[in-house]
């Protein structure tokens, strides 16, 4: 069966279906063509808790925090610095 998911997944390809979906779908059709329809109940079931981690839900939210920050208006300019805002004179003794 293995032999057989590269040529399955280049078809996807070629067909134009997207990467992941030939990667979910090639092995799965493999599956039910040789008869092993309660293997893909795991195979997808993997996937998804594969999907399901906190660092790989996080990376669409910093992409959307990043978009957000770029189409939002410019932040005002600095203050100045400390040392210009002092007195020339001194203070104290």
């Amino acid at each position: 069966m293995l032999i057989w998911f590269l040529p399955v997944f280049l078809v996807f390809l070629m067909i134009g279906l997207p990467v992941f979906f030939g990667l979910l779908f090639a092995p799965g059709l493999l599956l039910w063509l040789n008869g092993q329809e309660r293997d893909i109940t795991l195979l997808y079931r993997n996937v998804y808790n594969g999907m399901d981690s906190f660092p790989l839900m996080a990376i669409p939210f910093f992409m959307l925090a990043g978009e957000l920050m770029n189409r939002a208006s410019p932040p005002p300019s600095p203050p100045p610095p400390a040392s210009s805002a002092r007195s020339s004179r001194r203070r104290g003794s």
